[in-house]
């Protein structure tokens, strides 16, 4: 019975886990058109949303500075969060064809032409959340540098403007399409991008979108267990 519970109990864990949490998608479209944009109801992202806001420039010269204002959330409603950002180089588009959200994703990102990067996040509105930050280029392998609020990682890039699978990059020169920074607080943060960071490989990174992830408070957490729990505890005497 203890053991049964016990499952239970891991299960509520994971249910209350990123698993269909509230966020909210940032996607840079670029000049990329239809084919870089993911359209509303499309589903991307390694936590699932359907309301993704797109970042469009209308050529490859543009979108040296910009911003976006309130976007929504998985849920398509409006938030507070505020997207601003800089970059002393231009926007890149690679040639694939997506055939799914993770790939349009995928398909056009922003990088430096030298130095680095910043994108400032501003508003947000949850008191505790996890970052997903997605990275490729239009080649591969290359290596670039992507950091949150001055820690940096180097990465090499895990496949040319497209999407197979997900590889988190963990430790610094891993290989992978996106990095986390879990059970971060404040209302704002500053992503940043540059080129370069593995000796021996050639430099290239971009950043290709972002998301801000709520994570459940422990009271809430403590309820959903306590609720599956419950319900199985009732369940077992019933049979009994």
């Amino acid at each position: 019975m203890r053991s049964f519970i016990a499952a239970w109990i891991v299960l509520g864990l994971a249910l209350a886990g990123t698993a269909g949490a509230e966020n909210i998608a940032f996607n840079w479209a670029g000049f990329g058109g239809a084919l870089s944009t993911i359209a509303d109801g499309t589903d991307a992202g390694f936590v699932s949303n359907s309301h993704w806001n797109n970042a469009t420039v209308d050529s490859q010269s543009n979108g040296i500075t910009g911003s976006l204002s309130n976007l929504v959330n998985s849920a398509g409603s409006a938030t507070t969060l505020d997207v601003a950002w800089t970059n002393n180089g231009n926007n890149w588009v690679g040639s694939t064809t997506p055939t799914s959200g993770n790939q349009s994703l995928f398909r056009s990102y922003m990088r430096p032409v030298t130095g680095t990067m910043t994108i400032t996040v501003s508003e947000v509105p949850y008191a505790l959340y996890d970052v997903y930050v997605y990275v490729g280029l239009h080649v591969a392998p290359r290596a670039g540098t992507v950091g949150k609020d001055g820690a940096t990682t180097p990465f090499r890039v895990k496949e040319a403007s497209t999407w197979t699978s997900w590889q988190e990059i963990v430790n610094s020169g891993d290989t992978g399409n996106y990095i986390v920074y879990k059970n971060q607080t404040g209302t704002s943060f500053t992503l940043t991008i540059a080129n370069g960071g593995i000796s021996g490989v050639t430099s290239g990174g971009g950043i290709n979108g972002f998301q801000v992830v709520q994570v459940p408070e422990p009271g809430t957490t403590a309820l959903l267990i306590g609720g599956a729990a419950g319900l199985v505890l009732c369940g077992w005497r019933r049979r009994r």
